[in-house]
């Protein structure tokens, strides 16, 4: 990712990723069975709203992750930095995953899905 090229909002992401690192270990392995489960699907997909939901949701069960999410970093929304650091994985993934943005009315941010194509 050349940040040059990034919005600004994108800081935030890089903050989390470098001054919260027991949170982003966390998501990272979570994301990644995300990955490896979309993987092995007939047809690669990643819907990251679902995707950041589900894990989000089982991190509820948890308190851990939410709650020093909010306390190491009170300004930034889980769900635009979880989709931010799957974005970064998916780049980076030996596979070629095509990014889609998708928006839907009334969400402030936009959420992607990835999809493999078919060979």
């Amino acid at each position: 990712m050349n940040r040059a090229t990034l919005a600004d909002y994108w800081q935030g992401y890089f903050h989390y990723r470098d001054n919260a690192t027991e949170l982003y270990q966390l998501a990272q392995e979570n994301l990644e069975i995300e990955v490896e489960r979309a993987r092995g699907l007939d047809r690669p997909f990643i819907d990251s709203q679902q995707s950041i939901g589900r894990i989000l949701t089982e991190f509820g069960s948890q308190h851990r992750f939410h709650r020093q999410f909010r306390e190491q970093l009170p300004d930034l929304h889980p769900n635009q930095i979880l989709g931010m650091h799957l974005y970064d994985i998916m780049i980076n993934d030996e596979d070629t995953w095509i990014y889609t943005e998708t928006q839907h009315p009334g969400h402030l941010f936009p959420h992607a899905t990835y999809f493999m194509p078919q060979i």
